[in-house]
């Protein structure tokens, strides 16, 4: 579910922690990083449990309102749209999302007036106002509220990052990987599929096979980037014209060395998905002139490794 490009982002952090501490070794940095992507998960599950606790929260409010000494016909006859959502309902009896719950021990208890916020911003909405005036909806407008209206409120949280946060301090980091994650959840989830069935696993292959590709993918793009750091350096200084090493940014620095871990250490990734990847990350991590400097350098670095045989991809059109 967590997507390669997440992945390489994750590993660009991971490498630049590396190189900022120099006491740090290998292996435990390799085991922080993959930690930190496990608990990626974990937030991924705390997100879903709030969608559902918004739903709690509403439904609590609802029998304070019927025990009120003078309650009016709404309070005794409210709107149930909401909380008869049928998606909400899926996720607060699937079997594996409860396990998962109960194992990280969530417990929302003493967030009440976080939820009371959250459902006031989407009760705030007009999606939502046309949903509840709806006489009744069906499984396709319970599944659209909770992703496009619901989701989006919770992405748009502050107060929840900074609940998060204090859980994690990573997590504040993670925040939208997570909540893409539980985007892809509820745009795949259906009405056939029963209390039985399980969440997505973390990496998208791991039901498939023994062992996870996009994990060892992880792995091997980390342990390389590091373990032939030297040699890359070498590599950029000699395709550098007119500019010193010296003067390169590190986190740009970081990117072209990754780059060069999957073009000669990753035998199955093409070599246009690597120079593309590395030229997304520069724009959202590098400076300005990130994206066209590692372009050049990478394009030119690319176009005399191919020449010198260096780049052995297994499979056809891996590349050109």
């Amino acid at each position: 579910m967590i997507t390669r490009h997440q992945l390489r982002i994750k590993c660009l952090q991971a490498i630049y922690a590396f190189f900022q501490n120099p006491t740090i070794k290998l292996p435990a940095a390799e085991k922080n990083l993959l930690k930190n992507i496990d608990e990626i998960y974990d937030l991924y599950i705390y997100i879903l449990s709030a969608l559902i606790e918004v739903k709690r929260w509403k439904e609590k409010k609802i029998e304070e309102n019927k025990q009120k000494l003078l309650p009016t016909a709404e309070d005794l006859n409210p709107n149930l749209n909401f909380i008869n959502n049928q998606l909400i309902h899926q996720f607060e009896n699937n079997q594996d999302l409860k396990s998962k719950i109960a194992a990280l021990s969530v417990n929302w208890s003493e967030e009440q007036p976080l939820f009371r916020s959250l459902y006031n911003a989407l009760s705030a909405t007009e999606a939502f106002e046309q949903y509840m005036n709806n006489e009744s909806n069906n499984y396709n407008q319970d599944k659209a509220l909770v992703r496009n209206e619901l989701l989006n409120v919770l992405s748009n949280s502050e107060w929840l990052k900074s609940v998060l946060a204090e859980i994690n301090i990573s997590w504040e980091e993670d925040f939208e990987i997570a909540i893409m994650m539980a985007d892809l959840t509820i745009k795949q989830w259906s009405k056939n599929k029963s209390e039985l069935h399980p969440l997505p696993p973390l990496y998208k292959d791991a039901n498939k096979t023994e062992k996870s590709e996009d994990l060892e993918f992880t792995i091997q793009l980390f342990r390389n980037s590091i373990l032939h750091n030297q040699e890359f350096e070498e590599i950029i200084k000699n395709n550098l014209i007119n500019w010193e090493i010296e003067r390169i940014a590190l986190i740009d620095m970081i990117i072209i060395k990754m780059a060069l871990a999957e073009l000669l250490h990753i035998d199955s990734v093409p070599v246009k998905v690597t120079l593309n990847e590395a030229i997304e990350i520069a724009k959202e991590y590098g400076t300005d002139n990130s994206k066209q400097f590692i372009n050049g350098i990478l394009d030119k670095i690319i176009g005399e490794l191919i020449k010198e045989g260096k780049i052995n991809k297994t499979g056809r059109g891996l590349i050109n």
